[in-house]
């Protein structure tokens, strides 16, 4: 589970608050005297803040300003723009202000619930053999809901007076149900046959009421909850509550209850992501917060649950039968004369993950620390899903058996402090002094962990999925697993035009088996991670953020590197923004190299590497194939030749490539897809999405150092992004490929170890590993001509090769070079064909030395090989 965690921030003397916000309405234009370009920064600022009130919901100013015992939340309601303006400009102007919003609307999501009548998940959990080793005694847990109904039967004696922030002076007695359902499902005592029993059945409960009997309240008064709540001896805050929008209050609410020690846990969000995931759902979005989303009874991710990085763990939600008050809010679904009720929702899930965070708290006793448990939470998972951290199930469903047993999975927080130094002897500090932090551990970043430990530097390595990264697990390895596969059909299907007959039934089990078995080691990444740790270097588990200058939070721990950070966080599969494509379950390439097996009919959104490699193995899986791209051609950045090689051998086998179209819409009945496209409309059994990787540059504090992230982050030939910052691999934009980034990584090495680093290698060799294979190597054509260059080009046709002659079918390809006329060198070149990929690698050296053409055309060239046609473009060129 990724726990982030941030300082809250006091500005200095004389500072003022800028807040930037989205966005400017007429309200805010009118209220500034018809503008909304105001005279100062000042003015200006407070615009934008009045122009995020909720349109139909009271101004309410929520100014947050900090005090020495923590963060006071001062919530104004006024009657019209001009008030609130001046409210909002007098906030920004102290110098102790923390922020300021308009007050937003918070709710409960339980309209769509449904009666059911069972409860599993103290089954799933094993409560029974749970109880022995902890009951949650001694443990509070804040409930900050619509209030609890304390003398319900299950809940008797068990419940604290608590405080009202609805009706001020009451007692914060439950209305509506709800959240005297989430207590129960906490900590509820069964004393009857009708009894439900709460997962932490010895905890207790501090109810906070911040949700009127309607379950709809404001963000100011849920942060309000969440100060109280953390004054008054809350140990865990349960938040059952939703809105789409984050706001400073909120943030700083979190930020003291965990300088307090008290763990935050809130739902996701009940309005489903399909695969794209959902705008963040705060105050689960928090820095801090444990985010839950939920699973049905099959242990599946919940159709209404959200998804995005701010999922930590999920937990049961469909179906959960708890307490309820005897008559409930006729809107939850339940019997009005009923004491127990049937409902679903993230709601359900975050209480079971709160129990179970207070029976390790108990189990723990004196000492206990919410960065701790929180990491342990997720360490302790049943992993699902994708291997690893996803955004779908976080880091997988909490098992309070493991918890308590202190069985950490292999997805586990590995400690070495061997090689991280703490600051301090203090047991309960978490900072801690290192030479080097490298957050993400793809193949550079792991290279690179290696390297510095292995020369005797410190460094803490931070991984929040697979040590490895994408190419071992769902990129580079698998896919050319069965790329291999695939090829050995096609030349089995190509024996009878040279060598007898064949009989070939694909058996695509096989390929997953091995996928599973030799690649990916049924994605666990225990060899790679033990890898890290026999180096000297510290392991931790989670998302690692950056907090200031050579800075890195994780799980709430701060690590300080005196060298430096260095970025390699990857990318994710781009989703482009096709009208109903979010709420389908289509494939990226991780979902396409986990099948077991291979679909009737496929279409592949898409046209780049990664797209046509996976077409065509599917293909000679006996998929049928759909190819769909936006652009002109496929393999849009090599040369032309080249993709009308690849689309020539494609419709020969059958696959169906469609180019310089526009995809209008997806929609999934359930059995297949329908896409819909400018040039007709396309079914199939899946959908591969394709179309490009999204650097992951978000939510990971580069704000806190001064950077402004882009598509990519720009560094110099050493990779540096700033004193103090480099960063490797694909978020540089320097090229996509595991090769690329362990030649980056090793530039940083030789930096911060001080060695010599010599040029940095612009010719850029890559391969798609498609039949026939297409390599390339520095420039092609179009960049050369560009540039500027005096361009002579040469091909051969490798099919009218000698060797190519010999090979017989499957000898299509080409060779072509592009020549720097004037001084006499390669610059670059495409080898496509029979092992192209192999035969690049001469091409490789000649454009990276610069080789003189006069000497590439006075060399011996063995025959009868494919690399003899760099001979043949040679005098194709007239040099």
């Amino acid at each position: 589970m990724v726990v982030r965690s941030r300082t809250m921030t006091r500005l200095s003397a004389g500072a003022v608050l800028v807040v930037s916000l989205l966005g400017t309405s007429s309200l805010a234009a009118n209220a500034a005297g018809g503008s909304s370009d105001a005279d100062n920064p000042l003015e200006r600022a407070a615009a934008r803040i009045l122009a995020t009130a909720t349109p139909g919901h009271p101004l309410k100013v929520v100014v947050t300003t900090h005090t020495a015992s923590g963060p006071r939340i001062t919530a104004v309601t006024v009657g019209s723009a001009a008030r609130a303006l001046a409210l909002i400009t007098a906030g920004l102007s102290r110098s102790t202000t923390i922020g300021v919003d308009m007050a937003h609307p918070v709710h409960l999501d339980v309209s769509n619930d449904t009666y059911r009548s069972r409860q599993w998940p103290l089954t799933r959990f094993g409560a029974e053999s749970l109880w022995r080793t902890s009951t949650g005694s001694g443990v509070t847990v804040a409930v900050v809901d619509t209030g609890v109904l304390g003398t319900h039967p299950d809940l008797r004696g068990k419940v604290y007076s608590g405080h009202d922030f609805i009706d001020p002076g009451t007692s914060a007695t439950d209305q509506n149900g709800h959240g005297t359902h989430v207590a129960g499902i906490i900590a509820a005592t069964a004393d009857n046959k009708r009894g439900i029993a709460g997962l932490a059945r010895s905890a207790k409960i501090l109810p906070v009421r911040v949700l009127d009997a309607k379950g709809e309240g404001d963000s100011a008064t849920v942060a309000q909850g969440i100060v109280w709540a953390a004054k008054h001896g809350a140990d865990v805050i349960n938040l059952s509550l939703g809105s789409p929008l984050s706001d400073s209050a909120g943030r700083a609410a979190v930020a003291y209850a965990i300088s307090r020690n008290v763990l935050v846990v809130a739902a996701a969000g009940n309005d489903g992501c399909g695969l794209l995931g959902s705008p963040p759902s705060y105050p689960a979005g928090y820095p801090g917060v444990v985010g839950v989303g939920a699973i049905d009874r099959q242990g599946a991710i919940a159709s209404y649950s959200n998804c995005g990085t701010y999922v930590d763990v999920v937990a049961p939600g469909s179906e959960v039968l708890s307490t309820m008050i005897a008559r409930p809010d006729a809107s939850l679904g339940c019997s009005p004369t009923w004491t127990y009720c049937t409902l679903s929702g993230t709601s359900m899930a975050t209480p079971y993950t709160a129990a179970a965070a207070a029976l390790e708290i108990a189990r723990e006793g004196t000492g206990w620390r919410q960065s701790a448990v929180a990491a342990r939470l997720s360490a302790t998972v049943d992993d699902i899903g994708w291997a690893g951290r996803d955004d779908r199930s976080g880091s997988g469903i909490i098992n309070p058996r493991r918890l308590l047993a202190g069985r950490w999975s292999r997805h586990r927080h590995v400690r070495n402090l061997a090689g991280c130094r703490p600051m301090t002897q203090d047991e309960t500090m978490s900072s801690h002094q290192c030479d080097v932090v490298v957050v993400g551990l793809g193949p550079g970043g792991e290279a690179l962990v290696a390297r510095l430990a292995k020369a005797g530097l410190s460094v803490v390595a931070v991984e929040a999925e697979l040590v490895g990264g994408e190419c071992p697990y769902w990129g580079c390895i698998p896919s050319k697993m069965f790329i291999r596969a695939a090829n050995l059909l096609a030349e089995a299907r190509r024996v009878e035009k040279l060598a007898g007959s064949v009989s070939v039934a694909p058996d695509f089990s096989m390929v997953a088996k091995r996928i599973r078995a030799e690649a990916t080691d049924n994605w666990d990444d225990t060899v790679a991670a033990d890898r890290i740790t026999d180096a000297g270097a510290t392991l931790v588990r989670g998302k690692g953020r950056l907090v200031g200058d050579r800075t890195v939070q994780v799980n709430g721990d701060t690590y300080t590197a005196s060298k430096g950070v260095v970025l390699n966080t990857g990318t994710t599969a781009s989703v482009p923004p096709i009208d109903g494509l979010a709420g389908t379950p289509f494939w990226t390439n991780r979902e396409a190299l986990r099948a077991e097996e291979a679909p009737a009919s496929l279409i592949v959104i898409g046209g780049g590497p990664i797209s046509v490699e996976l077409a065509q193995a599917y293909s000679r899986f006996d998929t049928e194939v759909t190819v769909l791209e936006v652009g002109d051609r496929i393999l849009g950045p090599e040369e032309p030749e080249a993709s009308a090689l690849l689309t020539s051998v494609f419709t020969a086998e059958g696959i169906s490539v469609h180019v310089d179209i526009t995809i209008e819409s997806v929609s999934h009945d359930g059995e297949r897809f329908t896409v819909v496209c400018s040039d007709g409309t396309y079914e199939a059994e899946k959908v591969l999405v394709a179309a490009g990787r999204t650097s992951r540059l978000q939510d990971i504090g580069l704000e806190t150092v001064g950077v402004e992230p882009g598509k990519h982050l720009e560094v110099d030939d050493a990779m540096l992004v700033k004193d103090g910052l480099w960063a490797i691999g694909d978020i540089v934009g320097r090229g996509a490929f595991t090769h690329v980034a362990m030649y980056q990584s090793e530039r940083v090495a030789k930096v911060i170890l001080g060695e010599d680093l010599g040029e940095y290698d612009t010719s850029f060799p890559r391969v798609t590993f498609t039949d026939p294979e297409v390599g390339g190597v520095g420039l092609t054509e179009k960049q050369a001509r560009k540039k500027g260059l005096n361009v002579r080009v040469g091909s051969a046709d490798i099919a009218a090769s000698s060797r190519g002659f010999v090979h017989g079918v499957g000898n299509e390809g080409l060779l072509k070079i592009i020549i720097d006329a004037d001084r006499g060198v390669i610059v670059g070149a495409t080898s496509a064909g029979p092992m192209g990929g192999e035969t690049l690698s001469a091409l490789a050296f000649a454009v990276r030395a610069e080789i003189p053409v006069a000497t590439l055309t006075n060399t011996i060239y063995a025959y009868p090989t494919f690399y003899r046609a760099i001979e043949t473009a040679l005098q194709d060129a007239q040099v």
